[in-house]
């Protein structure tokens, strides 16, 4: 009951938090060509997510949030992408159902046999006349994207099943009932979808429910207050639940305490067919092992953390990165070590039945998290076979900057540094161009799908022929084979070069004495936080004494702190020395009274010296840290000119 009471609330509580209204705008609508990362990518949103069709969504776009639009960075870009407004509240079945009347513009279809077992309407919203993508013709000869954030990447799974598998109980039930079968439910649909991209998903269901039982009540209590204070505040469509088929429709004339009440007191939690249900560990797991792997889809996954070690105790407690909202929910769960029921309820009314899986222990594996979704959730989605044996969907781990996939199976990047909103653009408090870069890698995965061979062929004596993470068909090949063979730049260990990680104040002051020769007799640089011994002592001493760090006020160095793209302008100009480069006129950046005064005139200087350039929006970014691809490009240009 405690999670049906949460359910409910969470609906009111998210109709509160939209205050604002503006038009949304329309999306783009290129051609497909061969190259599938133009084909149309759509973007869909998770629990308690909005679209286009929510107006929250041109004041804080899901994809993108506060960062900006991902929607319109990538269509900037040249791709073409779209985001899906699917039911925050409703179950994958429901939403996978919307989602396919969107992009064929037709009347949404839950199905006879699933309405009458969940006792809700079997129509929902009409898309007739309005299809997602306008007139692309979607068909095996011209496949989609999709790319499903949180509880949007099982919404991605259930589609591609329902278009592949189909749903014969929906058939038999058509034909039952004389009526003209939904194409969806026909299946055959094989080759519709190329690849499809699960970002932060909780493919196993989240311990959230588990670790947090007490936080239902409290937070239906604020729910009851919230809704007498706002009984006069009118709703003017800024965040539809889009839950018609319980009977719970817009209504411009109704006050936001009437429409939160209206949420409140309905039942439709108790149908067992939403998406809170849709997350509970038991029934997650269950209803993978209907959504099996498709052989002729490619599929890559990302999930993140900003969980650590309990320093002073067990289990996991959040990094000073995770938002400070999820801490309620991190904190618990990276503490929780129990077991689930063993089962879930599934349908309602007369065809209500309880469904025995076997139960899991949900210990120190399942500690580590997102803020919301545990990593081993994030990781693969796996199932319990008839023998009550554990089975995960076929994958491999493959490194950041890898440019060649197989089909039919999970592609795994490694786990990233972002909480369950910072993967999708956070609420101030995620850096835009790290953002936009994993979006880019995203589509650049798309568009390698269809690169014929390894991807790692190489030619004889190539620097980087031993790591793993550096493709020769990535962009970064070139500068890295460039750095290592000129012993500026080497591996972070045999079979290793880290590209995507970012660089810190240590590396780049050993970089830049690297390419000097490596000269000794330097003295100590005095810092506090540099001790005789460091790796990088001696770099920092020889950098201090020639001007190209000075510190901090409090006499350190900060070895650990990653290097920000002004700081590393400031650092290269004094290295550099006097130079006949033509500082660029920075104001053209849209950010660029964001650059300190104290590296202004560097970053000008590098700037017209080719070896910073703007980022998406045209942001100079001076803040954004700069990862070892980066400065391995960097470099390669700087010894080229200088």
């Amino acid at each position: 009951m405690k999670r049906k009471k949460l359910l409910a609330l969470l609906t009111a509580l998210v109709l509160v938090a939209s205050l604002l209204s503006l038009p949304a705008a329309a999306a783009n609508n290129d051609s497909a060509t061969a190259d599938p990362s133009k084909y149309p990518t759509i973007l869909i949103h998770g629990f308690l997510g909005w679209g286009p069709k929510d107006n929250i969504d041109a004041i804080v776009p899901y994809f993108g949030m506060t960062s900006g639009s991902l929607v319109n960075y990538l269509n900037g870009e040249g791709y073409n992408v779209y985001a899906a407004s699917t039911g925050p509240f409703s179950s994958a079945w429901d939403r996978a159902c919307e989602l396919y009347a969107q992009l064929t513009g037709t009347r949404t279809d839950y199905g006879i046999a699933h309405s009458q077992k969940y006792g809700h309407d079997r129509y929902g919203e009409d898309y007739t006349g309005k299809p997602l993508m306008g007139d692309y013709a979607w068909s095996a000869e011209n496949p989609i994207n999709l790319v499903g954030h949180s509880f949007g990447g099982v919404i991605s799974r259930t589609l591609l099943d329902m278009l592949v598998d189909g749903r014969p109980e929906e058939v038999a039930a058509a034909k039952a009932a004389g009526e003209k079968v939904n194409p969806l439910f026909e299946g055959g649909k094989k080759g519709y979808i190329h690849s499809l991209t699960a970002v932060a998903a909780p493919s196993n269901g989240s311990s959230c429910p588990e670790a947090t039982p007490d936080l239902a009540n409290a937070v239906t209590s604020l729910g009851y207050g919230l809704t007498n204070f706002l009984e006069l505040t009118p709703v003017k469509g800024l965040y539809d639940t889009e839950l018609d088929q319980f009977g719970i429709t817009a209504d411009k004339e109704a006050t936001m305490g009437e429409a939160i009440e209206r949420v409140m007191y309905s039942d439709f939690a108790e149908h067992n067919d939403s998406c809170l249900g849709d997350l509970v560990i038991d029934r997650a797991c269950d209803i993978n092992k209907d959504l099996e792997v498709q052989p002729d889809v490619y599929y890559f996954n990302y999930y993140g953390s900003r969980m650590q070690k309990n320093p002073v105790g067990d289990g996991y407690v959040p990094t000073s990165r995770m938002f400070f909202l999820f801490n309620m929910f991190a904190i618990p769960m990276g503490q929780y070590d129990g077991y689930t029921a063993g089962y879930y309820m599934d349908g309602y009314g007369d065809y209500e039945t309880r469904v025995d899986v076997p139960s899991q222990h949900i210990g120190e594996d399942w500690q580590d998290c997102d803020g919301l979704v545990n990593t081993i959730s994030g990781y693969c989605p796996y199932h319990f076979n008839s023998a009550g044996e554990k089975v995960l969907d076929a994958h491999k781990d493959v490194a950041d900057g890898t440019t060649s996939f197989e089909k039919g199976i999970w592609n795994i990047f490694p786990v990233k540094n972002f909480d369950h909103t910072g993967i999708v653009g956070g609420l101030l408090n995620e850096n835009a161009s790290e953002v936009q870069a994993l979006y880019d890698e995203i589509m650049m995965n798309i568009k390698n799908s269809a690169v014929e061979g390894s991807g790692n062929e190489r030619e004889a004596g190539c620097p980087s022929a031993a790591m793993t993470d550096v493709p020769v068909n990535a962009w970064f090949h070139s500068p890295v084979d460039n750095v290592i063979s000129k012993g500026i730049m080497a591996g972070t260990s045999a079979t290793t070069f880290e590209p995507k990680s970012n660089v810190t104040r240590a590396m780049l002051a050993q970089i830049l004495y690297a390419e000097a020769g490596k000269p000794s007799g330097a003295p100590d640089a005095g810092f506090d936080d540099v001790k005789a011994g460091d790796w990088f002592a001696d770099a920092v001493n020889w950098a201090k004494a020639n001007g190209v760090v000075g510190g901090y006020p409090d006499n350190t160095f900060r070895p650990d702190d990653n290097i920000t793209r002004e700081q590393l302008a400031v650092m290269l100009k004094a290295y550099a020395g006097e130079t006949s480069v033509k500082p660029a006129d920075i104001r053209s950046f849209a950010d660029a009274g964001e650059v300190s005064s104290w590296a202004a005139d560097a970053v000008a200087w590098a700037v017209g010296a080719g070896l910073i350039a703007g980022r998406g929006n045209n942001d100079i970014a001076p803040h954004a840290s700069a990862t070892r691809a980066e400065v391995a490009q960097i470099m390669t240009n700087f010894v080229e000119k200088f």
